[in-house]
């Protein structure tokens, strides 16, 4: 999986705009595996994934509750508490 963006206030928003248009459209998504081998899970339903992908319904993934943790203050407190025990803990 990749990412996208547009930045807040950017300069050229109509262009970022088309950009993230192209990014998600079925050609764009094809064009990565397909010219650059680049395997990645599709977020383009209509796209044709590559056969060398991983299929996200087999994989065996964290049941992840994006509400509850994606919440700014229990985000912010997991960060800081992140930063506390991992980062800063040599």
């Amino acid at each position: 999986m990749g990412g996208v963006s547009v930045i807040k206030n950017a300069r050229n928003l109509k262009n970022a705009e088309l950009f993230v248009d192209w990014v998600m459209s079925k050609e764009a998504q094809e064009i990565s595996w397909k010219e650059a081998q680049s395997h990645h899970i599709l977020t383009n339903v209509n796209a044709t994934s590559s056969p060398y992908a991983l299929k996200s319904n087999e994989l065996n993934l964290i049941n992840y509750d994006f509400n509850k943790f994606g919440a700014s203050d229990v985000r912010s407190g997991l960060i800081d508490r992140w930063v506390r025990e991992v980062k800063l803990n040599k």
